[in-house]
């Protein structure tokens, strides 16, 4: 494929163009003054959203390096979302604001390279001045101020978050849907899930966030599956049921993994294979887990149950299992009472034991997880889109909550990143870091300002009011007032801004150490392609970008 290559000079000026682009588009939706974003793709239905990372997703431009820009700025929204579950935007105008300033001080003769040692070296001291303030979530008023903040004051979502937090603790699975009315539901159910997915892409459904298996047979296997002719010899009797697969094994090879993939294809076998949990020794125990929970055996050689003495009535089962792209969920599994009873003993016995710290948690998690369950959140509403709008709502919140419950909060409101900046400049690096020091605290303010603005308030003069008032004061959007600190309902989880910082300024640094850009040149049809397409008359790719192309 031909491309195309520009210099820092020719190139960056276009991909500014697009970054910022993105950036206008996804600043309007920041705090609880912000406005919702209407996206319209070909074959789904209107979605509105406030939600950076759903902003971003499926962004494009037509030049060329204008949306080499959009999919930089997307992986800083993406990320963040992907790793904090909040944060999108945040960090998108950090970014945005952090590289600018860069820009400046490289044109007026800064090294590129002091300058991206002196960024991450600052980010360091940042994520310890945040850390500082934190304070660990514990009561109830706590986790309603996370759930009203990370919503922009959308109250509603509070009660059924705290209601099924309350039954599932912080180790439960929770999964969302719609109902056919207008009021909400929670299910709860048993269930286990586990940080395992597809062990092939092809396995996944394009067209949904998950893929679901009702009434599956489950197979536990501790080893890679490499013979054929066994897969077939099982394939051959589950298929005579009119029953689905669940495979978990550590690995399949390429052969037999193609056969489940052809039966699948084919709708001889409805199958999905995910990879199993853990590794070596620990990879066996936790499918003891597994399988006490759906009523399996854990197969293997290494255990000497090898493949070939499978059949169904060895399998495990399950009301239903549901595959998302970072987790699998095992729901109402088939294993007796007393089995998992029999499981549970055997863990707590071994806690009792334990003297290491981290096996201790490790241990405590897995008897949380398989106690807690399932649950499953309903959305109703008047209309699709609606719907669709209060379940970005409240899976956004509840991701929120976790990771405040994980790593404690901060000040919110752009308040902790102030203080953070503050911190920053008064360090005094006293050597070639002090001006990535100047240009980190300078990007750590934006949001403030953003926040502000959105509200119709100056953000300068608020920032300015905050930084005089030594941070005792913070701007609280919803009432659009700078309220005392010692009441402040406005937090984040401390997560979320750490990884909103350093997701900027990794991106700042390899952007400004970025000299030549390729890009791949968009393909132009000749002239006698276009009747062979069936395109007559047809003067390039009218319409779809980087396409467009008028024959002469």
């Amino acid at each position: 494929m031909p491309v195309i290559i520009k210099n820092r000079e020719n190139g960056l000026g276009q991909i500014l163009v697009g970054m910022e682009t993105l950036a206008n588009a996804l600043k309007i939706t920041f705090g609880p003054r912000g406005r919702h974003v209407m996206i319209e793709k070909s074959g789904d239905p209107v979605k509105f959203t406030r939600i950076g990372a759903e902003v971003a997703d499926g962004f494009r431009l037509s030049g060329t390096f204008q949306n080499l820009g959009v999919s930089l700025l997307r992986g800083v929204a993406e990320s963040t979302y992907r790793n904090a579950g909040d944060g999108s935007v945040m960090s998108t105008v950090m970014a945005m604001k952090l590289f600018k300033e860069c820009i400046r001080l490289v044109q007026s003769g800064h090294s590129i390279v002091d300058l991206g040692k002196g960024l991450l070296n600052g980010a360091e001291k940042v994520n310890e001045s945040l850390t500082a303030f934190s304070k660990p979530v514990k009561t109830i008023n706590q986790m309603e101020s996370l759930l009203v903040t990370s919503s922009g004051g959308d109250s509603w979502i509070v009660e059924p978050i705290l209601s099924l937090h309350k039954k599932l603790g912080d180790k439960g699975s929770v999964t969302f849907g719609y109902t056919d009315g207008i009021e909400n539901k929670i299910i709860f159910r048993k269930g286990l899930s586990f940080d395992e997915t597809y062990l092939s892409p092809y396995f996944d459904d394009p067209n949904s966030e998950s893929s679901e298996l009702d009434d599956p047979f489950i197979l536990v296997c501790a080893d890679k599956i490499t013979d054929m002719e066994e897969v077939l010899s099982l394939t051959e009797k589950i298929s005579e049921t009119d029953r689905p697969l669940l495979v978990i094994a550590e690995d399949i090879n390429d052969d037999a993994l193609s056969l489940f993939l052809l039966n699948k294809k084919s709708g001889v076998l409805n199958t999905i294979c995910v990879k199993a949990p853990g590794f070596g020794d620990k990879r066996v125990d936790l499918l003891e887990d597994i399988a006490a929970f759906t009523g399996s055996k854990v197969f293997g050689r290494s255990l000497g149950s090898p493949f070939e003495k499978i059949g169904p009535d060895k399998l495990g089962g399950a009301q239903k299992v549901r595959v998302e792209r970072s987790r699998t969920i095992i729901m109402d599994g088939k294993g007796t009472k007393s089995r998992l009873k029999k499981r549970l003993g055997e863990l707590r016995k071994r806690l009792s034991e334990e003297t290491d710290d981290y096996e201790k948690q490790t241990m405590k998690t897995r008897i949380a997880k398989l106690m807690a369950g399932v649950a499953t959140i309903k959305i109703g509403g008047y209309t699709e889109t609606e719907k669709s709008l209060k379940r970005s709502q409240i899976s956004h919140a509840y991701s929120t909550l976790l990771s405040g419950m994980e790593g404690g909060y901060v000040p919110g409101g752009g308040l902790a990143l102030m203080m953070a900046a503050s911190a920053l400049e008064k360090s005094r690096p006293g050597n070639n870091y002090e001006p990535a020091y100047k240009a980190l605290a300078t990007s750590l303010c934006a949001p403030l300002v953003l926040l502000a603005e959105n509200s119709n308030a100056n953000g300068d003069y608020i920032k300015e009011k905050v930084t005089d008032g030594s941070f005792k004061s913070g701007f609280n959007a919803l009432t659009g007032k700078l309220e005392s600190v010692a009441s402040w309902p406005v937090i984040d989880p401390l997560k979320t801004v750490l990884v909103a910082v350093d997701t900027a300024v990794s991106f700042a640094v390899n952007l400004l150490s970025s000299e030549v850009f390729i890009a791949e040149k968009p393909y132009v049809l000749a002239e006698d392609e276009a009747p062979l397409l069936g395109l007559k008359g047809h003067k390039g790719m009218r319409g779809i970008a980087g396409m467009e192309h008028d024959h002469k």
